[in-house]
């Protein structure tokens, strides 16, 4: 069984998430100003979605987007969470797919007619046909032998997938455990590595070695984690303090880390396993790489903004507006677009990216 502090700490989470503020309805004000070689974001819609977006998804050819959403409460059957799926170029919801906790969404490298996603009061992974749309399969990310809390579906909470296309198998973060393993084409859960750090988040596989980002608050502390996926053994740690987030490669050697309570972005050297250095963006979330690889977007989401940061130069080099609480974050695969979800407005806002044009607010 969890301990009482555990249990409290997801109660009190759930209700810090139920309490937020309410959300304006309007869209953001941009003005344009001509900067060559900087995308700017102009203002496209903003969508309605179902409570509580996480994260957003852009499909690679098709014109259709994908948000995973939390819904309203932690309840025991399908109903208040969803995947969604709109049509790009309109904005019109296409299809729902109910689900009782949508975290995560993550489109298949290898086959873009699937799409999988975190149903975190299910403790699953699901497989999603994206052409029929129909689910392909429902994984377990836990043992038969585990049991949920009384009156729940759910243990562990699933949170970020990580794909290793080479094995076909998917790594699972667990805000109340360690990572789970399955197989991506069949579903089978494989094998489980135990809580060997506080709330795991966002993930990066490097050949045997799993990254993991340990958020910590309010249980411990913040960390790179450093584990062996052949053994399932800590081979380092590295204390960040804050709370590390999410993690993006960038190159053979480098990558992007988020640190949330910290208001930090990091360049990391996942070869050395050190920080290379950091940059303030305020409540860093989601951060994405523009497929350029020239900048990344970093969403703020105590201040309501996205930074547009270049990576050579080490710096933010615009800001764009968003709604409430933004948490999820994506572009699309040429470049020309940016959606960002608005949590705390059951929304999100979908902007163009023009290159050359910078947004000021």
């Amino acid at each position: 069984m969890r301990t009482i502090r555990q249990i409290t700490a997801v109660t009190l989470g759930l209700l810090v998430i139920q309490c937020s503020s309410a959300a304006k309805k309007d869209a953001p004000i941009i003005s344009q100003k001509v900067i060559p070689g900087i995308p700017g974001a102009v203002f496209i819609q903003r969508i309605q979605t179902d409570q509580q977006p996480k994260q957003v998804c852009f499909h690679p050819s098709r014109d259709e987007i994908y948000v995973t959403n939390l819904g309203g409460t932690a309840a025991k059957s399908t109903g208040p969470g969803s995947l969604q799926i709109f049509k790009k170029s309109t904005g019109e919801l296409l299809f729902r797919q109910p689900a009782i906790a949508a975290v995560e969404c993550l489109l298949d490298l290898s086959d873009e007619n699937v799409l999988y996603y975190s149903d975190m009061f299910s403790d699953e992974i699901v497989k999603f046909d994206l052409v029929n749309r129909k689910v392909l399969y429902r994984a377990s990310i836990k043992e038969n032998n585990i049991s949920n809390f009384r009156g729940t579906n759910y243990r562990y909470m699933p949170k970020i997938i990580e794909p290793d296309t080479i094995n076909k198998r998917l790594y699972v973060s667990m805000w109340l455990d360690g990572v789970s393993v399955i197989n991506s084409e069949t579903g089978e859960f494989i094998r489980r590595f135990p809580r060997f750090c506080s709330h795991p988040r966002g993930l990066m596989i490097e050949k045997n070695t799993l990254f993991v980002m340990c958020y910590g608050v309010p249980d411990g502390p913040g960390e790179i984690v450093q584990l062996d996926t052949v053994t399932g053994q800590v081979i380092s740690r590295l204390n960040t303090g804050g709370s590390p987030r999410h993690i993006v490669r960038i190159s053979k050697e480098k990558a992007l880390i988020s640190n949330l309570n910290a208001g930090l972005i990091y360049l990391y050297d996942f070869t050395k396993g050190a920080i290379d250095k950091s940059l303030k963006t305020g409540a860093a979330n989601t951060i994405v790489l523009d497929p350029g690889k020239e900048f990344v977007y970093v969403n703020d989401r105590s201040h309501n903004k996205i930074y547009i940061v270049s990576i050579q130069e080490w710096k933010i080099l615009t800001t764009i507006s968003t709604g409430p609480f933004p948490t999820g974050l994506d572009v699309s695969r040429d470049g020309r677009f940016l959606a960002v979800t608005n949590f705390d407005d059951a929304s999100f806002d979908l902007f163009e990216l023009k290159r050359g044009q910078q947004s000021i607010q």
